[in-house]
């Protein structure tokens, strides 16, 4: 605990955030011993359940990533994008006159099919729990923040059509896509919280494997297998 103050006062946390890191980093460690001690108790050679939790840390932190990734890019949506492009433009290079518009169909990856495998990673987990600050235009303004708004994005599904005009008459721009992306802030309100999606999702593991430790080691038993242990 004292490296993790020293390292968020350093780094200029609030006290919200490192109260909030050091609760999951306390949740995340009583799931990881939860995961362990039950893996001991469902396989008999101490050996393999040490490896057998050091391989679960691993998934969750790395194969989390690996299965978003891969999921998301093998599922796919068709999208269809219309282009409306100008054929003149005038001296603050705004389109005065319009060309044939063209479309075009593209697939489209579909992460929000994912995004609960994404939470269930401990860093994803702990950046999403933590308290985000926001500047006047709903913007974040940390590292976590950041990380928050990438996770919640892909909750998002992609639109099927997408328009892109350059020959709309918005007179501050004179271009419009037909797209509105709303604030970090509005995202972040309008979404599922991940950290609590993540973490039930641990909690499950670790019953589970503690589940299946307790029948493996309940007593009395017709029969054991060799180097069965009891409790």
């Amino acid at each position: 605990v004292p490296f993790l103050l020293y390292s968020a006062l350093l780094g200029g946390l609030s006290g919200a955030a490192i109260v909030v890191s050091i609760l999951v980093l306390a949740a995340e460690l009583g799931v990881v011993s939860a995961i362990g001690v039950g893996l001991s108790g469902v396989l008999n050679r101490p050996l393999f359940s040490i490896v057998a939790t050091y391989l679960t840390v691993a998934a969750l932190s790395i194969g989390t990533l690996i299965a978003f990734a891969l999921g998301g890019l093998v599922v796919q949506t068709p999208q269809t994008t219309t282009t409306y492009s100008g054929a003149t433009y005038d001296e603050n290079g705004r389109a005065t006159g319009c060309g044939a518009g063209s479309t075009q169909v593209s697939q489209v990856p579909r992460f929000d099919y994912f995004w609960g495998v994404l939470a269930t990673n401990p860093y994803v987990l702990l950046a999403d729990a933590v308290p985000t600050h926001f500047d006047s235009r709903g913007n974040v303004t940390d590292l976590f923040g950041s990380v928050k708004v990438a996770v919640r994005t892909v909750q998002v599904p992609p639109k099927t059509t997408v328009r892109f005009d350059e020959c709309s008459r918005d007179p501050n721009s004179g271009f419009s896509s037909g797209v509105n992306y709303p604030s970090a802030r509005k995202l972040i309100e309008s979404t599922v919280p991940g950290w609590a999606v993540g973490l039930l999702i641990q909690l499950a593991l670790a019953a589970t494997a503690l589940a299946g430790a307790m029948a493996r080691t309940r007593t009395p038993a017709g029969r054991l297998s060799r180097g069965s242990r009891v409790a």
